[in-house]
């Protein structure tokens, strides 16, 4: 399948294995990556409107599907922040880090409106 959104298009598919073709990221690796930019983005927007050294961000989020309890999507988010700013500054980030319009999306849960149309050319 190839998606688009604005100007751009990508792949979007399965491994192999669930019976895809394993030619592009999964649609919870897009999701993935799509929590790891927004978190990226919320960060560096939050150290540079503070004149906070940062020099690198990071951010790697998977994905995982705990089914101990219910079936409940876990996503896990490892950021790392390079540049000379204290422990305090650090933990402020990681903190705002649970704000990043994506992660609060996905933590608030969703509402779902189906439209019947046809796709947009």
């Amino acid at each position: 399948m190839a998606p688009r959104s604005g100007g751009s298009r990508w792949l979007a598919d399965e491994p192999a294995a669930a019976g895809g073709l394993g030619s592009g990221p999964t649609p919870y690796n897009l999701l993935s990556s799509a929590l790891a930019a927004c978190t990226t983005m919320t960060l560096r927007h939050y150290a540079d409107s503070k004149g906070w050294p940062v020099t690198r961000i990071l951010t790697a989020v998977s994905h995982r599907k705990d089914k101990s309890t219910s079936p409940t999507d876990v996503f896990s988010r490892q950021v790392s922040i390079d540049g000379a700013i204290t422990q305090e500054q650090r933990t402020q980030l990681l903190g705002v880090a649970q704000r990043c319009p994506v992660h609060r999306t996905l933590e608030s849960g969703v509402r779902f409106e189906a439209v019947e149309s046809e796709p947009p050319a």
